[in-house]
């Protein structure tokens, strides 16, 4: 068995464009691993297997009681996300932008920030609405009115 991995360097640089393509070159009988922490996105260029579904963690979320809270506004001071916005005079998580640091709830005096395991539906399920999304895109690309170069 011979193993190639690719590794490290900056984001953008096609990584994951260069091992997708090798993987196409590799054949049927070869096993693909993205093991990308930030952006697992291979799959939008390769046509998967998805006969195995599990459950889908994504670590934890923060949460901010408002009742606990006084707005003093350290947690959104050392935000380094941008993820606590003032709304209607409330502090609160946006959950798209938390990255699940914890270092709000450490730095809050009152401890009213709490945390809870974020979960969602079946990864078959996330993996398939992201590559209807991708045949969207691809659909949008292939119909604009000047040529597009797609990897």
């Amino acid at each position: 068995m011979k193993e190639i991995v690719v590794i490290s360097g900056k984001g953008g640089t096609g990584k994951t464009s260069i091992t997708a393509s090798f993987s196409v070159l590799g054949g049927k009988d070869l096993v693909v691993a993205d093991c990308d922490v930030d952006a697992a996105d291979m799959h939008l260029l390769l046509e998967p297997d998805f006969g195995k579904s599990e459950d889908f963690y994504s670590g934890e979320l923060a949460e901010i009681d408002p009742d606990l809270c006084i707005a003093c506004g350290k947690c959104q001071e050392v935000c380094r996300f941008d993820a606590i916005d003032i709304i209607a005079g409330k502090y609160h998580v946006d959950p798209v932008s938390c990255d699940g640091c914890g270092y709000c709830a450490r730095i809050c005096p009152v401890n009213a920030i709490n945390w809870y395991w974020l979960t969602g539906p079946p990864v078959s399920d996330v993996l398939w609405f992201l590559l209807s999304l991708e045949r969207i895109m691809l659909f949008w690309l292939q119909n604009l009115p000047f040529p597009v170069f797609m990897i």
